[in-house]
């Protein structure tokens, strides 16, 4: 299950209802892994209690998939810690070396920001995507020892915050515009790319790489590029099949339990002269 975006307005440390909601629906799933994909602290301003915003993070969040016994892997929001905030970006490391894990670590020396590991025959790979523009060249060359080195794994999922292609309205301007990355993910047949930051869910296809952009559980939901209506919030659950086969679905609604049908979503999103397809039509 993914989760992302928790967060609310700069600094505070309530949650909307929905967080929580999100937490109860990962339990009804039950499901080997959860993922958040960046944002769940409303950093990136100075002067804020960062480890106060922390704690009642973990006290939403962290503490109860702990309790459940769900592993749980995070990777940094541009609010949680990104680079050109130190003190942020200090604290952020901090407070997940601190928190004990139960992933099975494939590279573990830069995480919590990029690191790699692996659920059953799925490599994961976090990537420290809080930047606009391109990943720098030292990430890059990690990710492609990363993936050479374990190409024998079935599945390869990798998830940063900023998406490889935008998704809303308010964010067109704000994605990993890295061609050098979307080849190194062709040629290492990567098989999902998972992301936030634009607060919509959207499964689309953008040059062969299967991107699921996650809706929001905080503040802020958007408006999907070509659509009328705001997003819902929502989470995402993802389903690898036996025969290699993923399935993915969304769940909103108030209570984080209706279906987010595909047909209610854009066939494509355009984007200077650019696009993504839906998931489902390619």
């Amino acid at each position: 299950v993914v989760i992302s975006d928790m967060n609310s307005s700069y600094g505070s440390k309530n949650y909307h209802p929905a967080v929580s909601k999100g937490i109860a629906q990962i339990a009804r799933f039950s499901p080997d892994l959860a993922i958040c994909t960046g944002d769940m602290v409303a950093g990136q301003k100075a002067g804020l209690d960062y480890a106060g915003m922390w704690e009642s993070f973990h006290n939403v969040v962290t503490k109860p998939l702990a309790q459940l016994g769900i592993p749980f892997a995070v990777t940094p929001g541009n609010h949680d810690g990104t680079v050109g905030f130190k003190t942020e970006r200090t604290e952020f490391i901090a407070q997940w070396k601190k928190q004990a894990s139960n992933l099975q670590f494939v590279s573990q020396e830069n995480f919590p920001v990029y690191y790699a590991f692996a659920v059953k025959k799925i490599l994961f790979i976090s990537l420290d995507a809080t930047l606009v523009g391109t990943l720098p060249t030292s990430q890059r060359t990690w990710l492609e020892k990363i993936l050479k080195d374990n190409a024998h794994y079935e599945k390869k999922v990798l998830f940063g915050h900023l998406p490889i292609f935008p998704v809303t309205d308010q964010k067109t301007n704000e994605f990993i515009d890295d061609p050098e990355l979307i080849k190194l993910m062709q040629d290492q047949k990567v098989d999902l790319f998972l992301s936030g930051h634009h607060h919509a869910y959207y499964p689309g296809i953008h040059q062969g790489i299967r991107q699921i952009s996650q809706g929001c559980l905080g503040a802020g939901p958007r408006k999907i590029l070509g659509a009328t209506a705001v997003a819902s919030r929502s989470i995402t659950v993802i389903d690898f099949k036996d025969d290699g086969t993923i399935l993915v679905d969304a769940y909103g609604g108030e209570d984080l339990n209706q279906l987010i049908e595909r047909k209610t979503l854009p066939e494509k999103i355009e984007y200077k002269s650019r696009f993504m397809m839906r998931d489902d039509l390619l």
